[in-house]
């Protein structure tokens, strides 16, 4: 999965200054703590580092990068560091790649396409529910930690979205964490554990220039658990295989995070009570 580091391309600044004065008004699906709260933690506390599996990501893009117009779909993100990760993880091919960006939230979707805007890429963002997702045929799709997002019952339809959208020989790579038995529930954080991180990080946004006002309504969203309400727990090992199997797609690779489980910004559990996180990378293979 590689050392997590800082891209320093990233616009995190200027993303986490937009979610945090337009998430509440731009998110209406329940996840406005979330995205209001997101880009300002990991600019906080996490310098600023790329979502975990930039090994993983840039090996998977092998082939992408070698076309003349690679087509990239991001399917959703909690804010620009999927897309960032794409954009290192394509290199020199990235300025002539056609990027997509689509996600069912209007606060990500803003922060995207206003990175996309300061770096000049050829992007395309979209506000949709991804099931419901209409677009010519692309080379490769990425998600991260989005599969455990959606119900149990609609993760499969997620799978199969993809891969309809796969032109032949397109990759998916997605990573989760995986549980290690069926249908496990999430479990409740510890509230010492937010408490802490609440003190911790709003006195980090202080002393980065934030109000005192806005500084206490940050404490008091991270004290609450900003993470979704409707998060039902991850799939295992064999219930992904399955379910990327069912979708006509072929498995190259699964690959285990070596760290054993890298946290999220939002994550307060100890190492002990993490699930693994997996990476896989899936091809629609052509017609013989």
């Amino acid at each position: 999965f590689a050392t997590q580091r800082p891209m320093p391309f990233e616009p995190l600044e200027e993303a986490a200054k937009l979610a945090w004065e337009q998430a509440p008004s731009l998110c209406g699906l329940g996840c406005m703590a979330y995205h209001r709260t997101w880009s300002m933690v990991r600019l906080l506390s996490a310098g600023g580092v790329a979502p975990a599996g930039a090994g993983f990501y840039s090996y998977g893009l092998t082939d992408a990068r070698k076309l003349e117009t690679p087509r990239v779909l991001i399917s959703g993100g909690a804010d620009t560091g999927l897309l960032a990760l794409a954009v290192q993880s394509m290199g020199e091919a990235a300025p002539r790649t056609e990027f997509i960006y689509a996600d069912i939230c209007a606060t990500p979707v803003a922060q995207n396409a206003m990175m996309g805007d300061m770096m000049g890429l050829k992007l395309t963002t979209i506000l949709t529910d991804i099931l419901a997702l209409e677009i010519p045929p692309v080379d490769a799709i990425l998600s991260h930690s989005f599969i455990s997002f959606l119900q149990r019952t609609k993760r499969q339809d997620l799978i199969n979205t993809w891969a309809n959208h796969l032109a032949p020989g397109g990759v998916v790579l997605a990573t989760t964490g995986v549980a290690r038995t069926q249908g496990n529930a999430r479990k409740p954080k510890d509230p010492a554990r937010l408490e802490d991180r609440a003190r911790r990080l709003g006195e980090a946004a202080r002393a980065w220039g934030m109000s005192d006002v806005d500084a206490a309504a940050f404490e008091a969203l991270l004290r609450d658990d900003p993470m979704p309400r409707h998060l039902e727990g991850n799939w295992t090992e064999a219930e992904l295989r399955a379910a990327f199997e069912a979708a006509g797609l072929t498995l190259e690779l699964v690959a285990f995070d070596a760290a054993g489980s890298t946290a999220g910004p939002l994550n307060v559990r100890p190492q002990k009570d993490r699930n693994q996180r997996i990476g896989l990378q899936a091809r629609m293979l052509a017609a013989p």
